[in-house]
């Protein structure tokens, strides 16, 4: 019989990271055998959409409706729970699978991203974690940083917790020449201290005048959030006004469109004791339209760029190594040429089959 995964997660959108994780790994998944994906998202059918990972009140209610919610949904797929694997997708419905496996006894696994795997939050989540890790069968880490981070703290996980690298849907893409693309910098993330917004506008700053390429800043603004304020005061200070630009939230076509044009990829991501980068899926992405990227050493972007080779990694607290690198991509052809050709032929294999085999061969 062809196995069966179910695979539970927060979301499928792919404008997420862990919702293009879950939406990509479920599609690689269903290369090899059956999968059924059910998520918290709003756009859902009711009877399959989850309520438990959201925090609050209720919800030890909600995990019961939930369990409830898959079980008629394996029923109505003809499936005997003792048949179907499990495996909740980000660290928000582990809960929900450890309540599955002891309720119906389905052998599971859990993917860890980042934060939430060093810090769930509230006392309920952590004692779910703690029951979670007991009883999964593995757990599977997107990134050498995520994995040893766990471990730092659990080291009894040591013989179940696995790498297993995320991806990106493969592309038929053919890069713009260097030419043909604008001065630059583009960054995908939302505008809050972990993303290092700061930190480009002070590189930014470093790089002369002649030289100096503009910024774009694509994803969640809040123009109120005292971060963003700070950001924009100092890019008045700076007198940057008109070298960086805040786009906000824009479509996939929109963002696929600022990807191929920028000249460069940069997302300097701060870390702190429990809060860091997991893996770093957008530097996938800009590679996949040849665009060089700029990311941080110790986190999960160790995974993501092979420093020197598809893109840089700098230490997040070097805003003048970063403003050499970009000031170095901006300014050398033969450097940018290298990089974006070698970032876009690794992308042409860091698909989402490896993950999913991964998994399918320490689940099977």
């Amino acid at each position: 019989m062809a196995a069966v995964f179910l695979l539970l997660a927060s979301s499928r959108d792919t404008g997420s990271g862990w919702g293009a994780v879950a939406q990509h790994l479920s599609e690689a998944q269903a290369a090899a055998g059956r999968v059924i994906l059910l998520t918290g998202d709003e756009a859902e059918p009711e009877a399959r959409r989850l309520t438990s990972q959201q925090r609050g009140r209720g919800r030890l209610l909600r995990l019961w409706r939930d369990a409830a919610r898959v079980r008629r949904v394996l029923a109505s797929e003809g499936l005997d729970p003792a048949r179907v694997t499990l495996l909740a997708v980000d660290e928000t419905v582990l809960p929900l699978a450890a309540f599955l496996n002891m309720r119906h006894g389905l052998r599971f696994g859990l993917v860890y991203h980042g934060t939430y795997a060093v810090d769930p939050g509230t006392g309920f989540d952590r004692r779910a974690m703690a029951l979670a890790e007991r009883r999964a069968t593995a757990i599977f880490a997107v990134s050498r940083f995520t994995r040893d981070a766990v471990l730092e703290t659990r080291p009894a996980l040591a013989a179940k917790i696995h790498v297993a690298n995320p991806g990106v849907p493969r592309r038929d893409i053919t890069p713009l020449p260097r030419a043909d693309r604008a001065p630059v910098v583009l960054s995908v993330a939302a505008v809050k201290p972990r993303k290092g917004a700061d930190r480009l506008v002070e590189a930014l700053a470093l790089i002369p005048a002649a030289r100096r390429p503009r910024l774009e800043i694509l994803g969640l603004t809040k123009p109120r959030s005292t971060f963003q304020r700070k950001v924009m005061d100092r890019i008045a200070e700076l007198g940057l006004e008109d070298h960086v630009t805040f786009r906000g939230f824009v479509s996939a076509a929109e963002r696929d469109q600022a990807y191929a044009r920028a000249m460069l990829f940069a997302l300097p991501s701060q870390q702190s004791r429990t809060g860091f980068e997991g893996f770093g899926l957008v530097h996938l992405e800009a590679n996949q339209f040849g665009t060089p990227t700029i990311g941080c050493l110790n986190c999960g972007n160790e995974d993501a760029i092979t420093d020197g080779e598809t893109g840089f990694l700098v230490d997040p607290e070097d805003t003048a190594a970063l403003a050499d690198r970009i000031d170095r991509l901006c300014s050398d052809p033969g450097l940018w040429q290298r990089l974006s050709e070698a970032g876009h032929a690794r992308v042409q294999a860091q698909t989402y089959a490896p993950m999913a085999e991964v998994v399918r061969r320490t689940l099977s």
